[in-house]
């Protein structure tokens, strides 16, 4: 599930691979920091920026998941137009 905008939920009907990719580079980036040596690796550190600009990308409207839009209305700044589920307040 992705939350959109603080507004409501879109169900997808399969999760991006680089969403996937990016919630993986940033879980491991913070399990290093978690490390006693406290040393995260170049490698580690490069993956974990490139991350960070695509999300910044995604948020300013550089770049796009690739997903169709299947509902109408124009999106907010920030965030993703989703329609609401029936029944939603």
């Amino acid at each position: 599930m992705l939350i959109c905008a603080g507004v409501t939920s879109c169900r997808l009907q399969t999760v991006p691979t680089v969403l996937r990719d990016m919630a993986v580079n940033l879980v491991t980036h913070r399990l290093y920091l978690r490390r006693p040596e406290g040393q995260l690796p170049e490698a580690i550190k490069e993956v974990y920026r490139g991350s960070l600009k695509m999300l910044e990308a995604l948020r300013d409207g550089k770049l796009t998941l690739g997903i169709a839009r299947k509902w109408s209305g124009a999106p907010r700044a920030g965030g993703f137009s989703c329609p609401r589920p029936s029944g939603a307040l």
